[in-house]
């Protein structure tokens, strides 16, 4: 386990990045799916990483439109299971790797994967008013465009700074 490959595929960002992938394969049933499903990818974690991963991500288990119970984001299923995503933002913060500006557009930067689950929540904040100083965004499979409304991008990192550090959660 001391290879190049492996030691990556532990850091934290990384292996929640796979967590994002394995949920929108829809594989993900239980907590112990995750684990074996993970453990199966090289990444080695327990029941109780996997699920601090889920909760950070904001994953919620529920019933989809075919009937099957699997994890899934809250912006894909149609209970009421918002409110849990919504708090989750420190994970979020976890899954932006940089932030570059230039005039009015910002650009993130994410592990593979995560990009267009961290724009979906910065558009559900744009939707809710959280986040009145941004147009929207456009996302990749590892990279953020976010319009500013203003000149200053730097507007933009104060904001999202302040929406995914305002609930505190764990570090």
């Amino acid at each position: 386990m001391s290879n190049g490959k492996l030691s990556l595929l532990d850091s934290s960002s990384a292996r929640k990045s796979k967590v994002i992938e394995l949920i929108n394969s829809g594989q993900v049933h239980s907590q112990n799916d995750l684990v074996r499903l993970l453990n199966k990818s090289g990444i080695r974690v327990t029941q109780a990483t996997a699920s601090r991963d889920l909760e950070d991500l904001g994953a919620v288990r529920g019933k989809s439109l075919d009937g099957v119970i699997r994890y899934s984001f809250a912006n894909e299923s149609n209970s009421s299971a918002g409110s849990n995503y919504v708090t989750a933002t420190n994970g979020f913060a976890n899954l932006i790797t940089s932030i570059s500006t230039s005039s009015n557009i910002a650009v993130l930067k994410t592990p593979p994967g995560a990009a267009d689950l961290v724009a979906g929540r910065i558009d559900r904040a744009i939707a809710s008013g959280k986040l009145k100083n941004v147009l929207g965004t456009v996302a990749g499979d590892d990279t953020i465009l976010v319009i500013s409304k203003s000149k200053n991008a730097q507007t933009i990192v104060k904001s999202l700074t302040d929406l995914f550090e305002a609930k505190g959660g764990r570090k």
